[in-house]
């Protein structure tokens, strides 16, 4: 009886590692919102001093282990993978 008892906690004490273990590694995946993008004709690379990290919309995010950021535009809602070296038509310093 104690040999079944002993295994079954051992087996979940495993399997609750295994999980915390798993947490810790699963990615979280970004959100994007493509359409509004495209309106914005947002690019990935500024062209000149123009980018998104010198512009008053942007909001940048707090990097994980890996120096990937959730970072945020005010004028891109539900996308939270924007470039602090990128750029839309709607960029402004002030």
């Amino acid at each position: 009886m104690h040999s079944f008892q002993r295994r079954a906690a051992l087996s979940k004490i495993l399997f609750g590692l295994a999980g915390v273990t798993l947490a810790g590694i699963t990615p979280a995946y970004a959100q994007r919102n493509p359409s509004l993008r495209e309106e914005l004709k947002y690019r990935e690379r500024a062209l000149g001093q123009r980018h998104c990290a010198s512009c008053v919309h942007f909001r940048p995010g707090s990097a994980d282990a890996a120096g990937h950021g959730a970072n945020h535009c005010e004028l891109i809602p539900n996308d939270d993978e924007i470039n602090p070296g990128g750029v839309c038509d709607l960029w402004s310093n002030s």
